[in-house]
């Protein structure tokens, strides 16, 4: 299970976001005035054709170009953004909100590195702008670097101790680095200084969940959905901390109801699929999970704070196996993950052992071997996601004795809100009411 916090984590501090007139002349000033009222109002598309008009009057005035950056990127036109903020730079070589804002759109691209570029120009024209040291602090997350994250995130709450974004940005990571009772006392500073701010809610609600606090993490996403009825990872979050408590009907209610919200929300779909292979719906599960691949051929993206870099499609891809082989599909699902495995240029690089594990290729103790890292963190979580997968291919094929073993190794090593730990105690519950029924007289 993956606890997203806000993965799905875009950029939250937009850098300037003022809007700033500038251009010449009487008729030029109503423009920029209008276009200022129309981007108020979320009316993009007016805006952005006001002040193309003042841009025919005062081609110049780099302020208009910026103010038209942040309509287009409102409306989704990256492209469009990243084109005016440049022209903005290069019109004002000093333009800090034109720099930070251009990195914040990149990194919506999935450019970090252009991002971090940005946000290091911006922090060199203004080494005090609190703004741009969280920005990079987060992107720095998203690349892996914690403790540049760390950092930067401290330097702007120096900067701006009352910024509850820093904050924010300071809990996420330190979560990732595993500091739970830090990143409460981070997310609990958000929420006294903008008790209003459901992410900090969610946010913290996934250190609940770490911790086990399974009661306190629902408290906390009830209190999201209060502030904000149509945030929908607050929904798919607290449906993910039903399942763990084995509320399967609240955690179904939840997520469907985070899809209805955002039905093109992929992670959604895969934890509503892990639901219901749970609970054995088989065709249901399979369905979430092709809708999940969908969704990413589509280009959904997210960052993986737990594995930077990493991907969770193959783990979707081993899911539907499982789930074709309990539906009698085994052979049909052995060529579509071979298939899938032969596509992928580094066949050592986790989860494809496990692939290769499920079509026969490798045996359990290669599989096991290749779970171990240098890094003993790592090394823990990828066994538990192993002997995840060798117990529930031994269960598919009838080795019960086998199968429990390696499921009781999963739920010993995996954290409870892992997709693998939940499926792990739900299949050894499932094969001990099954022994319980075949000893009745």
């Amino acid at each position: 299970m993956r606890y997203r916090t806000g993965q799905a984590i875009v950029l939250t501090a937009g850098i300037a976001m003022g809007l700033l007139g500038g251009a010449c002349g009487r008729s030029a000033d109503k423009l920029v005035h209008a276009g200022v009222d129309k981007f108020k109002q979320k009316d993009y598309n007016g805006a952005i054709a006001d002040f193309t008009q003042t841009l025919s009057l005062d081609p110049s005035d780099a302020a208009t170009y910026f103010n038209r950056g942040l309509a287009k990127d409102a409306k989704g036109d990256y492209d469009g953004a990243i084109a005016d903020y440049t022209q903005a730079i290069a019109l004002n070589p000093k333009y800090v909100a034109a720099y930070g804002n251009r990195g914040v759109t990149k990194e919506k691209k999935g450019d970090d590195d252009g991002a971090i570029t940005d946000f290091t120009q911006a922090l060199a024209l203004d080494p005090k702008d609190a703004q741009a040291y969280g920005a990079r602090g987060l992107v720095k997350l998203f690349k892996g670097d914690d403790d540049g994250a760390i950092a930067d995130s401290t330097q702007a709450i120096a900067l701006a101790p009352k910024d509850a974004r820093a904050y924010y940005n300071r809990g996420l990571v330190k979560r990732t680095k595993g500091d739970d009772d830090g990143a409460i006392t981070d997310f609990n500073r958000v929420i006294e200084l903008n008790p209003k701010d459901a992410r900090a809610y969610v946010a913290r609600a996934g250190v609940k969940l770490q911790k086990m606090d399974d009661d306190g993490a629902i408290t906390d996403l009830t209190q999201a959905i209060a502030l904000d009825s149509k945030y929908a990872m607050a929904y798919d979050s607290r449906g993910l901390a039903k399942h763990a408590k084995g509320d399967y009907e609240g955690a179904m209610a939840d997520i469907t109801r985070a899809i209805s919200l955002n039905p093109k929300e992929a992670h959604a779909y895969a934890d509503r699929g892990s639901l219901e292979y749970d609970r054995q719906a088989w065709v249901a599960a399979l369905a979430d999970y092709r809708k999940t691949l969908d969704l990413f051929q589509s280009g959904y993206t997210y960052h993986n704070l737990s594995h930077p870099g990493q991907t969770s499609v193959p783990y979707h891809h081993i899911r539907i196996w499982l789930i074709q082989s309990h539906l009698g599909e085994r052979t049909a699902a052995t060529q579509d993950l071979q298939a899938y495995l032969m596509g992928q240029s580094a066949q050592e690089a986790w989860p494809l052992p496990v692939m290769a594990y499920l079509i026969g290729r490798i045996s359990d103790q290669a599989l096991l071997a290749a779970a171990r890292t240098a890094d003993e963190k790592t090394t823990n979580d990828q066994l538990c996601r192993a002997f995840f997968y060798i117990g529930s291919r031994r269960l598919i094929e009838g080795d019960r004795p086998g199968a429990q073993q390696m499921l009781e190794q999963a739920v010993q090593r995996c954290p409870h809100t892992v997709d693998e730990s939940l499926s792990a105690v739900v299949g050894l519950a499932a094969m001990k009411s099954a022994k319980t029924s075949l000893h009745k007289p």
